[in-house]
């Protein structure tokens, strides 16, 4: 189903496409962030205990900012692309659920008893999944190398979530044990999930004009 693009649009979606440049610079703060989230907390990836618990504590607002700004950026590039129903529905749960996870904090140490941990894992999957997959239908206008690089990258985020759900079922799928392999998988997926916010960038970027005048009403 990942490498399927659905080729139904949102009838009467007619938003002006972002500049290149304001696409780039939320991306380029998109990884500004992520390594300064990081750094604040002395804690590099992959986590000690997992990617939530860079949002514990004074310097938390770095990472719900890394968090809001991911999602806006990948909406930011939707409005230079080829605009299936699908990808839009996909981006903006996947943006949601930056959100929800970015306002709401895990619990410290990541036992996750109470609701609000509860309410931020969901926010988390939610963005884990929605977001790859509203990011690959993207690229269906794009040159067949970049297509193939997010097919790619997206199953390998596909198969980083599997492993991170085994871990959190108490399996060793990294031979680490499973707290560490939950926080290894994680961070595996938030990588794979960077690079293929950059396969987009360079995507739309180089969209031929031909290709960017993409009949809005069939999606094709």
């Amino acid at each position: 189903m990942i490498g399927v693009v659905d080729s139904r649009t949102a009838p009467g979606l007619r938003a002006r496409p972002v500049a290149v440049p304001v696409c780039w610079a939320a991306t380029v703060l998109v990884f500004v962030l992520v390594v300064a989230m990081q750094a604040v907390k002395g804690d590099w990836l992959p986590p000690d205990i997992s990617v939530s618990q860079y949002g514990v504590g004074s310097t938390g607002w770095v990472f719900s900012a890394f968090l809001v700004v991911l999602g806006v950026s990948t909406l930011l590039w939707w409005t230079r692309s080829p605009r299936a129903r699908t990808s839009l529905v996909l981006l903006v749960a996947g943006a949601l659920g930056c959100m929800v996870t970015a306002v709401v904090r895990t619990d410290p140490g990541g036992l996750q008893q109470s609701w609000t941990a509860k309410v931020h894992m969901a926010g988390s999957v939610l963005a884990l999944v929605c977001l790859p997959l509203g990011m690959r239908i993207l690229l269906a206008a794009s040159r067949a190398a970049l297509r193939r690089a997010g097919l790619l990258v997206t199953w390998g985020s596909a198969l980083a979530l599997i492993l991170l759900l085994l871990a959190a079922f108490g399996l060793d799928t990294a031979g680490l044990g499973p707290q560490d392999s939950w926080a290894m998988w994680q961070a595996v997926a938030v990588v794979l999930d960077l690079a293929l916010l950059l396969v987009v960038g360079a995507g739309l970027t180089r969209l031929r004009p031909a290709d960017d005048r993409v009949d809005r009403s069939t999606g094709s």
